[in-house]
């Protein structure tokens, strides 16, 4: 759809739904088939026409079917970054088979406390962003993951008040409960990749 659109609005993607984060202003008409065609103006700066032509390129090499081995860079007239994801990703991630159903009535047990804690910032595009590594020194292992600021110390805060020893357990639907009171779309903190390594060693537990 973004390769046959280019740089045409559609309705329903995040920026059709709240332009105004990202910098643009549609210009909308009357609606005409799915209204997936919206104009609209740009506060970016960005040179949105230096791309047609290799958007056209590669959409008419979709449609027949040909060249699909052609190295991006190949597309444009201009130099491209580097990808910086691994050419067989998709096909790695076809071979995986997890199971992403979250349980609200599972107990949980977490098996470690006290983290070792190191703040650190990030920098992406002029923005500055907080991040912790927290470090679990387990028996046969030492584990590091990294996490948002604040959604590490609510984790380590979770941890602390949740030992081993709780004869009650907190439940999942409990735990999603306190997550949302600060934060959003608990899934995908649960089933992110430092949660799944917390699980995948053994600090954490749902029975």
């Amino acid at each position: 759809s973004g390769f046959w659109h280019q740089f045409a609005m559609t309705a329903h993607s995040p920026i059709g739904k709240n332009p105004e984060e990202f910098g643009v202003t549609p210009i909308r008409k009357e609606i005409n088939f799915a209204h997936n065609d919206i104009d609209f103006t740009d506060e970016t700066g960005i040179a949105h026409y230096k791309f047609s032509f290799g958007l056209k390129k590669s959409l008419l090499n979709y449609m027949h079917g040909i060249n699909f081995d052609l190295p991006l860079k190949d597309w444009f007239d201009f130099k491209i970054p580097k990808t910086t994801i691994d050419p067989n990703y998709i096909h790695d991630c076809l071979l995986q088979e997890e199971n992403f159903e979250f349980k609200g009535n599972s107990k949980l047990i977490f098996l470690a406390k006290n983290p070792q804690v190191e703040y650190y910032t990030k920098s992406k595009k002029g923005k500055f962003f907080e991040f912790s590594q927290l470090t679990f020194h387990l028996k046969t292992n030492i584990l590091k993951i990294e996490v948002e600021k604040e959604k590490a110390d609510w984790l380590s805060k979770i941890l602390l008040e949740n030992p081993v020893e709780n004869s009650k357990k907190i439940t999942g639907q409990q735990l999603k409960n306190e997550y949302e009171e600060k934060f959003e779309d608990f899934e995908l903190f649960w089933f992110s990749k430092p949660i799944q390594q917390l699980k995948e060693n053994g600090i954490i537990l749902s029975l």
